[in-house]
């Protein structure tokens, strides 16, 4: 099980501490490197260690340029999908606000999106997934839905607007899909995790427990025995779930209610794979 995190300044949604525009530039690349090192190994992810950063650094209009790359996954065949954020990471971000798939050696394979609400564009979008159908499930975190791609970006369905009732969702952080094709969402903005089809029917939500509840739940996944795995972005901690129907919390890996110091060394845990 792989967690990253970041360090901040406050509770506030892990708002990151700022260093200088030259640091919140090249570090999401840094972190996207290190997680292909660790979801892919050293032969698949070398190549990229210089594609990424040179379109980085000499050749921002490159075809491999990045201006936030925010989650990445590996796909059966090697390739390797990525959600570039934007500049900021947020609503007011620049930047590109797009998917992009590369091939295992670096080279640029599909690529689709721009910053807006119109179906195929996004704000921020935050995570990503890859269904066992093969459709690429985006978590549009600043337009609070779900969007569904194949693989060489025709959009194929949405849902979600932004509110609290189910099927409703606000700045989503966080998606999976489990082996039967359903989808969950860490519905961050309203600290509770919803699970729909793979169509978009609602199915379920739920918000923790009554002594550990949820506050900002980000990364997602699910085991392929269906226990569901979150990180809790302003607990400090990991939540373990049992399978369905009933959720139950299994497990807290971190920090949790009542303590008085944080001797977890989990600092607001974004992503989670296994």
């Amino acid at each position: 099980m792989w967690i990253s995190r970041i360090r901040a300044t406050s509770a506030h949604t892990g708002s990151c501490r700022k260093r200088s525009t030259r640091a919140r530039t090249w570090l999401p690349a840094l972190v996207l490197v290190s997680l292909l090192l660790l979801i892919g190994g050293a032969t698949q992810a070398q190549a990229l260690t210089l594609a990424p950063f040179k379109s980085l650094y000499a050749f921002p209009d490159s075809p491999t340029a990045m201006s936030g790359p925010a989650a990445v996954v590996v796909a059966p065949d090697g390739d390797i999908i990525y959600a570039d954020a934007g500049t900021t990471g947020d609503n007011a971000g620049g930047g590109f606000h797009r998917i992009r798939i590369l091939s295992a050696t670096g080279q640029l394979k599909a690529s689709w999106g721009t910053k807006g609400s119109a179906p195929g564009k996004f704000r921020a979008p935050q995570a990503l997934a890859l269904g066992p159908n093969n459709l690429v499930y985006v978590a549009d975190t600043y337009n609070s839905r779900v969007q569904v791609f194949e693989r060489d970006g025709t959009f194929v369905r949405a849902w979600g607007t932004a509110g609290a009732a189910n099927g409703q969702m606000r700045e989503p952080r966080g998606i999976a899909v489990d082996k039967n094709g359903n989808v969950y969402v860490s519905d961050s903005g309203n600290s509770r995790v919803e699970v729909f089809s793979s169509t978009g029917s609602f199915l379920e939500a739920w918000t923790s427990s009554a002594a550990e509840p949820f506050d900002t739940p980000t990364g997602i996944v699910v085991a392929a025995d269906l226990r569901v795995y979150v990180t809790d972005l302003n607990k400090h901690n990991v939540k373990q779930f049992s399978a369905g129907p009933t959720r139950t919390l299994l497990n807290t890996w971190g920090w949790t209610t009542g303590q008085t110091t944080n001797t977890s060394r989990y600092s607001f845990p974004r992503t989670i794979t296994l």
